[in-house]
């Protein structure tokens, strides 16, 4: 290894004492194939084996010249000149300061005071700030010396300063792993990549082909308004209908999503009554209906087959007005229970109510026959247990309510403009392979249960890719 570093070409060892057989070890460099090499000098070796980097092999010694020859020959026609100039790692500040600039967050400020540092709550040395200054500008403590750049074979500040060390280690990959810097470098690098996506309006470059994107629903939860089907407007509608029902929608309810976030609820648009859709809105707890197209809906997307039960209770606190009326649609069946109230609460219990994968439960409230006073509360929670008993999972409507996240429609250009930044160029094919089984991976996984563990599960993908580009090589390494 110490020789393949200091030459960086494909090297072997060979020695022995006899004259019978020699033993020998090989390394080599990216972009040579030991193992094919050696496949290709099979009629000199007595035995060999090992893989692209690294192989073995048993030779008599008569046969090393013709060997080394060879060998060679392979080398030429397999590199370039340029394969042969070692990559290099770069130096600590440069590595700190690359990350604080594809995020958009490198302070070109110059001269001033400098950045003191001090330990976190991991005991880690860090900035005292995050002004983003340049490295040359961050306090030189021997006692502290900052963890990103020491990590990094920063020049250790005694009296005599030796050369500067290049190592790479295993605590460099578990810092750009763990440590607060590296994860918000890539939290920096995801927004900015989001950022330029949204300008381009979900497009990348002209020059970069899409990464082709399959993502998992968020969520089992979506909010809307719309109204109940009457089953005469079903059947006409399946007489009509060509091709068949979309899984993810219900031919029993008329539905669009409510896509306005006030903070605390959805409704259709930034002022109350929207000029469509009246007065709907729905919160955590409930919300009102509009008029007598534009119920209060919020849809339960079935993750699992087994039997389903609904435990809460419907209220209206106003007197006045007749009230409202609250029903449980299946797309399946179509509706399955209706309770109304007036003024007070009634309970709203569902048992044994057996369920398929990817059935849509809708949770509509609508008016009565006036729009008066309508708030309601209807707060609910739907338990899923198998054929078996097992508990399946446990869904609360509140969460059905909670800030949108980043659409899933920009991943793709946005996967791409994290590349333009962080490596100056677009995907490979074979990398928007390898990406597109990542992203389906962390879809999966951040989905899991029913119940994301990200609450932005797109930019959370987006910021576990960003973190694997300037954690890799090709970011690291100068070539």
């Amino acid at each position: 290894s110490r020789v393949l570093q200091q030459f960086y070409r494909p090297t072997f060892i060979i020695g022995g004492e006899d004259k019978s057989s020699w033993r020998g070890s090989g390394r080599s460099i990216a972009g040579f194939d030991l193992a094919s090499a050696l496949r290709e000098c099979d009629d000199l070796l007595v035995r060999h084996g090992g893989h692209a980097m690294a192989a073995g092999l048993t030779i008599h010694p008569e046969n090393l010249d013709c060997f080394r020859a060879r060998l060679n020959e392979i080398v030429r026609r397999s590199l370039k000149p340029e394969d042969l100039q070692p990559p290099l790692r770069l130096d600590a500040e440069v590595v700190r300061d690359s990350i604080l600039a594809v995020g958009g967050q490198l302070n070109l400020q110059s001269g001033g005071a400098p950045v003191g540092v001090k330990a976190d709550d991991t005991g880690q040395v860090v900035e005292a700030d995050s002004s983003g200054r340049r490295s040359v500008y961050v306090q030189v403590r021997r006692s502290q010396p900052l963890a990103m750049l020491a990590a990094f074979d920063a020049p250790v500040m005694e009296l005599n300063c030796t050369g500067r060390a290049v190592t790479n280690s295993a605590p460099q990959a578990l810092l750009m792993m763990n440590s607060q810097f590296a994860l918000a470098g890539a939290e920096k690098l995801a927004d900015a990549a989001l950022r330029r996506a949204v300008a381009r309006g979900g497009f990348a470059s002209a020059e970069d082909p899409l990464v082709e994107v399959r993502l998992p629903r968020m969520t089992v939860w979506e909010v809307g308004t719309g109204r109940v089907r009457t089953a005469e407007e079903v059947v006409a509608q399946r007489a009509t209908a060509t091709g068949t029902q979309d899984a993810e929608s219900s031919e029993w309810v008329n539905y669009e999503p409510l896509r306005f976030w006030t903070g605390s609820s959805f409704q259709a648009g930034a002022t109350l009554p929207d000029p469509q859709s009246g007065w709907v809105l729905v919160n955590a707890q409930g919300g009102h209906p509009g008029d007598a197209e534009h119920a209060a809906i919020r849809r339960f997307h079935v993750p699992a087959s087994g039997i389903l039960s609904v435990a809460g209770a419907l209220s209206r606190p106003a007197a006045n007005g007749d009230g409202v009326r609250a029903r449980l649609v299946s797309s399946v069946h179509g509706v399955l229970h209706e309770w109304t109230v007036v003024s007070g609460s009634v309970e709203t219990p569902v048992a044994n109510l057996a369920v398929q994968t990817g059935e849509v439960l809708d949770l509509v409230v609508d008016c009565v026959s006036t729009v008066e006073s309508d708030s309601f509360a209807w707060p609910v929670v739907l338990g899923l247990v198998g054929a078996d008993g097992a508990r399946l999972g446990e869904w609360k409507s509140e969460s059905a309510v909670v800030a949108p996240g980043t659409d899933p429609g920009l991943l793709p250009a946005a996967l791409t403009e994290a590349w333009r930044l962080a490596l100056g160029r677009g995907l490979t094919a074979e990398e928007r392979v390898a990406v597109s089984a990542f992203v389906s991976e962390q879809g999966e996984w951040l989905t899991g249960a029913g119940k994301g563990r990200a609450a932005d599960v797109v930019r959370q993908i987006l910021v576990n890719v960003s973190q694997a580009l300037i954690g890799g090589n090709e970011f690291l390494y100068s070539e």
